[in-house]
């Protein structure tokens, strides 16, 4: 018994492993514009339970009433949303809120997700929690955040990596949720 327990959870920790380091399209400038995008295909899932899983994790996931995903056909997701992300600092880290749009379609043993129009603001008054200084994904990681000597800005760096692990937190957790039933029934 012990053994098959050991056996299943190196099973499940290798699935995990794998999926982690599976490819994740997270954003990066193509053509002057900042998105992510990429296709994943789930042959042993039929297309109604690729659907259930997407708008059951987009349901969880986005509890507020302005990032509720709008359906526009059963096939697509299209979640306008936000979230803090904390650049690290000096001091404490420092919370900026982040704006992207997430669009999720399925089709037939695949689903497609892209992630695009992220903006940021940042606070101005700790207090109040108002926010000032709106500015582009594009603006900041494009030609403005590149140095004379063409190596990235140090403070875009620190957005890009603050950027980055979000979108790697989020698009892991679309993949788990698209793949639950999968591992499981490997295992």
């Amino acid at each position: 018994m012990k053994k098959i327990l050991i056996s299943s959870f190196c099973s499940l920790l290798i699935s995990f492993a794998c999926l982690s380091a599976s490819a994740q399209v997270l954003p990066a400038m193509v053509e002057g514009k900042f998105i992510g995008a990429d296709a994943v295909n789930m042959d042993s899932i039929s297309h109604r339970d690729l659907q259930d899983r997407a708008w059951e994790w987009s349901a969880n996931r986005y509890k507020f009433a302005r990032e509720t995903p709008r359906k526009k056909r059963t096939d697509q997701i299209l979640a306008n949303a936000w979230h803090d992300i904390y650049l690290s600092s000096n001091a404490d880290p420092v919370a900026i809120k982040m704006f992207y749009t997430l669009e999720i379609s399925i089709e037939e043993n695949a689903y497609r997700y892209q992630l695009s129009n992220i903006h940021y603001k940042t606070y101005a008054d700790s207090l109040t929690g108002a926010t000032s200084d709106r500015f582009t994904a594009e603006m900041l990681f494009g030609k403005q955040g590149i140095q004379n000597n063409g190596e990235i800005s140090p403070l875009a760096e620190i957005y890009f990596l603050a950027t980055q692990a979000y979108f790697r937190q989020l698009l892991g957790s679309l993949k788990m949720a698209m793949m639950r039933e999968t591992m499981l029934a490997k295992n």
